[in-house]
């Protein structure tokens, strides 16, 4: 049910789940549940995956702990916990999270997240043409959409009768669609995924692709050389979304493990952190579960 902790340790649970005969799998109510279903629907309609898309209302990559306090008062929410929505942490953490269950890529750092009034803008906003002209599919979100709280995916059908019915029922002129679904409900939808899990031995989902992707941190103000980083929702880092495989020569720091970690340089606001910018412990027990998660990942071919 820890979206951060799925992402960072998830290959490790998962390969160790299998090995005992249990059942590893992410947590339904979250953006990536809704999803999840909607491109399982799509698809077994005879439909393409071309992106899945959250709707984000907000984002300030500089909100911080005391800057939150208001907002966060009134939603009754922790201060890091709500930094991290507003910054973008979890939404970046999200859809990694579905990129390494379905092998999806994004775009650019970050994806692109234009703003919109309107879901069905989407279709405006991305040149599909061009960015799926290798047919890999696309993780991305859109800014202050209606309907706020929900999730898109973007399907292909290139069927002449097809496009003709559903021009018919007033999907457009193709050949990309849009289907959202307006709502996710957290901990009302999340019960379910356990109950799947024991009674039919199925995971929602599981990172089947290894660190396809991950979320690394970017400084949020200078900082500077031997300053302590303090993790996700904080004062010094934003985490933003990459694909591992633009990542091996010279790795980021993931931003689950920005935490209690030193900085042996200093770092501009905007610039990413990387591995080698940053004192740490190899065998704590984080960093330690995290590289047998890359290990297998690697092991694998991913």
């Amino acid at each position: 049910m820890n979206s951060e902790i799925d992402l960072i340790f998830g290959p490790s649970f998962s390969r160790v789940a299998k090995k005992n005969g249990v059942i590893y799998t992410s947590c339904d109510g979250d953006q990536y549940g809704a999803l999840i279903h909607l491109i399982v629907e799509i698809q077994s309609w005879g439909f393409e995956l071309v992106m899945a898309g959250n709707i984000k209302g907000f984002l300030d990559r500089y909100a911080n702990p005391t800057t939150i306090i208001p907002e966060a008062d009134k939603r009754n929410l922790d201060y890091k916990m709500c930094t991290a929505y507003t910054d973008g942490t979890k939404l970046n953490i999200e859809m990694a999270l579905l990129s390494n269950a379905l092998d999806l890529t994004t775009i650019v750092p970050g994806m692109h997240g234009p703003k919109a009034k309107q879901v069905h803008e989407a279709l405006h906003h991305f040149d599909f043409d061009l960015l799926w002209n290798n047919k890999k599919p696309l993780v991305d979100y859109i800014l202050g959409a209606d309907p706020g709280g929900g999730v898109f995916v973007i399907g292909h059908c290139d069927n002449p009768y097809q496009r003709g019915m559903l021009s018919y029922y007033k999907m457009g002129e193709g050949p990309y669609y849009v289907f959202y679904r307006p709502y996710h409900l957290c901990h009302i939808e999340a019960i379910a995924s356990s109950i799947h899990a024991i009674s039919e031995s199925q995971p929602l989902m599981q990172p089947d692709f290894g660190f396809q992707t991950n979320v690394y941190a970017y400084a949020k103000r200078d900082i500077r050389e031997g300053e302590l980083l303090d993790g996700i929702g904080g004062y010094c880092c934003y985490g933003l979304i990459e694909n591992c495989t633009d990542n091996f020569l010279s790795p980021g720091l993931p931003i689950c493990l920005a935490d209690q970690v030193t900085l042996k340089r200093d770092v501009a606001k905007d610039h990413k952190i990387f591995m080698s910018d940053v004192l740490y412990e190899p065998n704590r027990p984080d960093f330690s579960l995290y590289a047998k998660g890359l290990e297998y990942s690697n092991q694998r071919g991913i």
